[in-house]
């Protein structure tokens, strides 16, 4: 089975499909969260040392500020929430020389069951959802 009919055969099993294939080792899923369009990006991004693969869940990421003291602020509070995320963790990663805060989780692919893709899309989606509210809660008093 190669990885789109894997990654799509998973997502049927969870009520959903396939949104995008952004190339043969991505695709997208699409969300409607409290009224914002989220997509969840799934991609194979390595082998075990028993060579199982592994598949990486990622959220769309947000831009690291140009203000080095903003973007260590941030990054700081990103770092400690993850020591409280049960499933994922913040990271860094650039895309088209930019550089972004993006919420990633890994699977091995050979032993991931329904449920555990499911709760892998599911811990971005709940990480995106509570990272928004944080931001609007900031941002209502300007």
């Amino acid at each position: 089975m190669n990885f789109l009919e894997f990654v799509s055969q998973k997502a049927q099993a969870c009520g959903w499909s396939i949104s995008e294939v952004v190339s043969e080792s991505m695709v997208s899923l699409n969300f409607s969260v409290e009224g914002r369009a989220e997509k969840v990006y799934v991609r194979p991004c390595g082998k075990t040392a028993d060579d199982n693969t592994v598949i990486e869940f990622k959220s769309s990421g947000l831009v690291v500020p140009d203000d080095e003291t903003l973007a260590h602020d941030l990054g700081f509070a990103l770092l400690r929430r993850n020591g409280d995320m049960l499933m994922g963790h913040w990271g860094i990663e650039e895309v088209g020389g930019a550089q972004y805060f993006t919420i990633f989780v890994t699977q091995i692919a050979n032993t991931m069951d329904m449920d555990e893709f499911k709760g892998a899309v599911n811990a971005i989606l709940g990480e995106r959802s509570r990272f928004n509210k944080v931001l609007q809660s900031a941002t209502i008093g300007f």
